[in-house]
């Protein structure tokens, strides 16, 4: 079974050290209470996931495994923080960097697929959107026969 808080955790960590938030007060969590009053920026988590698929004995995966920050300023207050951070987050999940286009876990393979940023408009505030697709693999265990039941050979 894939543990989808590790992926978040690890998300979330990337996400924290890029765009330099303080995750005790510009972060807000799924099932948790926020109030977001005097604030200037603040970030909130959504964790979609994905369907879980076995791919043979050892392996199972999620494609695509979603994950969503929503960026709020006040409306009208302007866009530089939003794009900055923005800019920040982009930059640390890029798909088009093989440095970055991985999250790191053991026992996992899991890549950026897609970043994709939407715009929305509340009442009180302007929020981005984004989202980031990943495709995840989890190795559950290691087969010393050299085979599995999905082909004759590995390697």
């Amino acid at each position: 079974m894939i543990n989808k808080s590790l992926i978040r955790n690890e998300a979330r960590r990337r996400l924290i050290a890029a765009t330099e938030i303080n995750p005790l007060s510009d972060l807000q969590c799924e099932n948790q209470i926020y109030n977001p009053q005097g604030k200037t920026f603040w970030i909130t988590e959504h964790i979609i996931g994905g369907l879980e698929s076995s791919l043979g004995k050892f392996r199972s995966r999620i494609n695509p495994f979603l994950i969503q920050y929503d960026l709020h300023v006040p409306a009208g207050s302007g866009s530089d923080v939003m794009d900055e951070k923005i800019s920040l987050i982009k930059s640390e999940f890029s798909v088009n960097d093989l440095t970055k286009c991985f999250l790191i876990l053991p026992g996992y393979d899991i890549s950026i697929t897609n970043l994709l940023i939407e715009s929305a408009e509340e009442t009180e505030w302007h929020v981005q959107k984004i989202l980031i697709y990943l495709n995840v693999l989890k190795v559950t265990a290691v087969d010393n026969s050299g085979t599995d039941e999905n082909s004759n050979t590995i390697g």
